[in-house]
């Protein structure tokens, strides 16, 4: 059962590219195992579809902070909700905003994203805070 949408991405934050897609989450009851992700054109627009139960993007937020990248939960907080039934998505909302605001143990020296972002473009995506510890 459709319980949420969330649409995200570069065109929701005002800076798309010619190569920017609309990304939009579909949020199933988590009674529903059922998964998908695809792409379709809409009116010349790239839609790029997540389709999955609560459960599950709650596995890429814990996943993502433990590869330490910051993906899953920035489309959630940036994003844009459109139907909420339940009160599902601005708790996983509230729950990306937990993730990102929780700290590593340690740090060693990382080059975060510095090989494939412009400097303008790390602080929107590295969200992370880390307590400076090293090793």
């Amino acid at each position: 059962m459709l319980i949420g949408i969330l649409v995200c991405g570069s065109y929701i934050t005002g800076s798309p590219s010619k190569r920017s897609d609309i990304d939009v989450h579909i949020i199933l009851s988590d009674n529903c195992d059922w998964r998908e992700r695809g792409n379709l054109y809409v009116n010349g627009y790239l839609i790029e579809y997540f389709i999955n139960p609560p459960k599950q993007i709650r596995s890429y937020f814990k996943e993502d902070f433990k590869d330490r990248s910051t993906m899953s939960m920035v489309q959630f907080l940036s994003g844009i909700i459109f139907l909420d039934k339940e009160g599902i998505v601005h708790e996983l909302v509230e729950e990306a905003r937990s993730w990102k605001d929780k700290e590593y143990d340690k740090l060693i020296l990382p080059i975060i994203y510095s090989s494939i972002l412009s400097v303008e473009e790390v602080p929107y995506y590295q969200l992370f805070r880390y307590n400076l510890e090293i090793l």
